[in-house]
Order: structure tokens, then sequence, then C-alpha cells
């Protein structure tokens, strides 16, 4: 076996068969809640891109809706479990969305569907060596732009683990908040499912071999600058 070969071998060895990840609490300022997450029905992850799942997972569970101020610290904490991990361990980049509700519409009437999607917030790769900012780490926060319209929202965190070239798995999870105090900046918005193909870079990527010298996380530009997101 060649040299090169033997370490892409050690090194997927050494992450091994990807692990099952659950975002079941949401934060928002100094507190944290499994109440306002829409629960899971299962531990799979997302694989098809152009899936109706890849908006807030596969059918999950209605949820309360939190009252959250314009300009809140919100994000995600991973589920703690006996055979859950407790960090991410598979090498992926991490993204908030927030999906705003039409008018007209409520969380159990609207599908997801259309141009109603923004990325607030990513955590994406490191190099030298390389790796991303999402290893190791079990917790992601960010903040609720002040200039956002009020409304109803859901807040999505998506994982992508890119252990398996070419086969992305991707773990999402969404939380309901009722926006108020806010402003009328409308940013751009988009479909998911819809921004992205599975033929992107950063999703048919592969990190081992050869290591790549760039990678752009996928999907649109993050709203929220780099300095308001926290990770842990």
């Amino acid at each position: 076996m060649r040299l090169s070969a033997l370490v892409v071998a050690i090194a997927v060895l050494a992450h091994g068969v990807s692990s099952q990840y659950l975002w079941s609490e949401l934060i928002h300022d100094q507190h944290s809640s499994p109440a306002y997450v829409r629960q899971q029905r299962t531990s799979r992850p997302v694989t098809d891109v152009s899936s109706d799942a890849l908006q807030c997972g596969d059918r999950p569970l209605p949820a309360h809706t939190l009252q959250l101020p314009a300009g809140a610290k919100i994000g995600f904490r991973l589920k703690q479990g006996r055979f859950l991990p407790k960090v991410i361990k598979d090498l992926g980049p991490v993204s908030i969305y927030v999906g705003l509700v039409p008018t007209g519409k409520s969380f159990e009437t609207w599908d997801g569907s259309g141009a109603q999607w923004v990325k607030l917030s990513e955590w994406g790769p490191a190099f030298h060596p390389f790796t991303f900012e999402s290893y190791h780490k079990h917790k992601f926060t960010t903040i609720f732009p002040q200039p956002s319209p009020d409304g109803l929202y859901y807040i999505r965190l998506e994982q992508i683990s890119l252990e398996d070239p070419g086969k992305p798995m991707l773990w999402v999870s969404c939380a309901q908040v009722n926006l108020t105090n806010g402003g009328d900046f409308k940013p751009t918005m988009h479909p998911l499912p819809g921004v992205y193909n599975a033929s992107d870079p950063g999703l048919a990527v592969n990190i081992y071999h050869p290591i790549p010298m760039h990678y752009a996380v996928p999907g649109p530009m993050p709203l929220v600058p780099s300095n308001y997101t926290v990770s842990e």
C-alpha cells in the first residue's frame, strides 16, 4: 500500500462510522430549553438535498413557540445521552438559518416552501492542519439581527458530515419563535430545498484525499458577521 493511501485509510478509521446527532435544545440568551424545538421522530440524517426533509427533518413533532425580542442570542445545543456523542465527531460545517413564515400562515399551515430562508451564520473550515470549526463542539450561537421584521420564524440548525466522500449527511433541527421589537430590513431569501445541489463542491468534496487547500461552506453567504458567533 502506498504511503498516501495508508494515511487516508488511517484518517478514515480514526473518525469511524458517522455518529447520530440530535440538536434538541434551543439556546436563547442565557437560557436553553427543548420545549421550543421540533423534536425529530428518527435519528437518521437527511441524505437527499432535494428533499423537503432538508427544511426541518422528517415530519418533526410540534413544539411550543418562544417569544423572542429582536437582537437576542439564539442557538442550539447537542442532545446529551449515554449512547449519543457529547460533541461533534464528524468533520463538516455547521450553519444556522431562519425561515420567515409567510403572512397569513402559521407553523401548522406553512409547509416551508418558497424563498423564505436566510442563513444567519456558519462555522466553516480551518487550515494548517485542515479541520472544521465545529469539530469537538456541542453548542453554537449567533444573534437574531435587530432590524429583522416581526413575525413567526423557524430557527434552523444544519450540521453536515463530510466523512463519506460524495455522500454528505445532514442533521437538521428547527425551533419555533415569534420575533418582536424588530424592524423592516428584508435580506435576500432563499428556498429550502433549492440552495444546494448534490454536485456542489462543498458537499461532494473528499476531505481526506487530497486534503483541501480551499473550502467554501455550501449555500448563501451568512448575514451575521462571524464576530457575533460562538461555538463551544
